[in-house]
């Protein structure tokens, strides 16, 4: 704990409360939208699928949250930083890739695989505007 600055820790205390918070309200609505029968999420999505949505979801909001408020990387030299931005560029245009490959196929893409680009591509953004911001 000694490496952080009182902002850092401060700022990921709120990350961490504004988390679950997030965490609650998306699993209590998910609850209710299943209970009122708008929507059967077990049926449609599936237990499983749904539970990796909320769980990349989460990772996003914690990532996102993290990366554009200045407490994701605030011990990180520029050139770990430089190679985490390219390595996730990457992975977000090789998925998007993939997936546009997958629809020209005629294939259709799962919600867990546009949670999955959406992620990627969320953090890639906010590493970018980040670095932007630094320079």
């Amino acid at each position: 704990m000694d490496e952080f600055d009182e902002r850092q820790v401060l700022l990921r205390g709120k990350i961490a409360v504004q988390t679950v918070i997030v965490t609650v309200v998306m699993l209590l609505a998910a609850a209710f939208i299943t209970d009122f029968g708008i929507y059967d999420i077990e049926k449609e999505i599936g237990f499983s699928d749904f539970m990796i949505i909320a769980s990349c979801f989460i990772i996003t909001f914690i990532s996102v949250n993290s990366i554009l408020r200045g407490a994701y990387f605030g011990l990180l030299s520029r050139d770990r930083e430089k190679m985490i931005r390219y390595i996730f560029t990457a992975l977000a245009m090789v998925e998007i890739g993939l997936s546009i490959f997958d629809i020209i196929r005629g294939e259709s893409l799962s919600p867990v695989s546009i949670m999955s680009i959406i992620m990627m591509a969320s953090i890639s953004v906010c590493l970018w505007m980040k670095r932007k911001e630094v320079a």
